[in-house]
C-alpha cells in the first residue's frame, strides 16, 4: 500500500518503522568496522539470522558472529556504507535492499580493496524492536590497489 493510501497514523507508524530498519543496518555497518561484533549483532539480528553471500549462507547468531570476525581477519580498517535504502513494511515483516560499498585496507599492508553490491535483507517486528532477520549481499564489482612501492633508500 503507497503511503497516499494510508491514515496519517499510518503513514507515520510506516515512516518510523523504515527509520528504525535503516538504522539496523547502519549499525551493522558500524559494527563490521568497529569489530564490536560480539556486543551490538545480538541487538541487530534474531537469534535465527542468517547471512548470505560473497562466500556462503551462515545461520544462528553465533554462527554469523564467527564467520563475520573469521572475514574480518585479513583487514585492517575498514569502511562498510550503505545506501539508497528501499523498505517495504507489511504488518510484522519487512523486506529491504539497498546499494553497499565497502573499502577494507588489507592486514599488514597499504593495499585497499574496494566492492560494491546490492543488499537484500529481511527484517521482523520483535518484543524489543525491528531485528534483522537475513542479510545477503550480492557484490557486482570490485577492485584492487595494490600497495604503495616502497620508496628507495636515500643516498648520501
Amino acid at each position: 500500500m503507497a503511503l497516499y493510501d494510508m491514515t496519517a497514523e499510518a503513514r507515520l507508524i510506516t515512516l518510523a518503522d523504515r527509520a528504525e530498519i535503516a538504522t539496523l543496518l547502519d549499525r551493522y555497518a558500524r559494527a563490521l568496522d568497529d569489530r564490536t561484533l560480539d556486543e551490538t549483532l545480538p541487538a541487530l539480528l534474531t537469534p535465527d539470522a542468517t547471512v548470505g553471500p560473497p562466500s556462503e549462507d551462515h545461520a544462528g547468531l553465533g554462527e554469523v558472529t564467527r564467520h563475520l570476525k573469521d572475514s574480518l581477519t585479513a583487514y585492517g580498517p575498514t569502511q562498510h556504507v550503505f545506501s539508497n535504502y528501499l523498505i517495504d513494511v507489511k504488518e510484522d515483516e519487512a523486506s529491504v535492499r539497498a546499494n553497499t560499498r565497502a573499502t577494507c585496507v588489507l592486514q599488514d599492508s597499504d593495499a585497499l580493496y574496494s566492492t560494491g553490491g546490492v543488499l537484500t535483507a529481511t527484517a521482523a517486528r520483535t518484543p524489543y524492536g525491528w531485528r534483522l532477520k537475513s542479510v545477503t549481499i550480492s557484490p557486482t564489482w570490485e577492485t584492487k590497489t595494490p600497495p604503495k612501492p616502497n620508496d628507495p633508500p636515500e643516498e648520501s
